[in-house]
């Protein structure tokens, strides 16, 4: 699933308004608030998507995860993969709770 959203997030010819390199220098910033709003703002509209049944759901953060944590797990994921930060931020950040944050696999039937 990660391969599919990096893939699609560089073949994809949509216009990026904030690259993960923008994102990622917004939250080594002594004052952080316009990176966890954007950080905040992806996982919101990400699960109004899946609450409204218009995707499934990408991810399955614990009950109780505090957006400084949900920040932490965009950031490391940011900093771990320095070569992906030209990418979109709002992929990367997916992408960083898909794999933080895995869903259950549904029985089979």
């Amino acid at each position: 699933m990660i391969g599919l959203l990096m893939m699609l997030a560089t073949t994809s010819n949509y216009t990026v308004y904030q690259s993960g390199n923008e994102l990622y220098a917004r939250c080594q910033m002594q004052d952080q608030t316009s990176c966890l709003a954007y950080i905040i703002g992806v996982q919101d509209a990400l699960a109004d998507l899946a609450s409204a049944n218009i995707t499934q759901p990408l991810f399955c953060a614990p009950v109780g995860a505090t957006a400084e944590q949900l920040k932490d797990v965009a950031v490391l994921y940011l900093r771990n993969n320095p070569a992906a930060r030209a990418q979109g931020a709002g992929g990367l950040v997916a992408a960083a709770f898909m794999e933080a944050f895995p869903c259950p696999a549904k029985p089979a039937g």
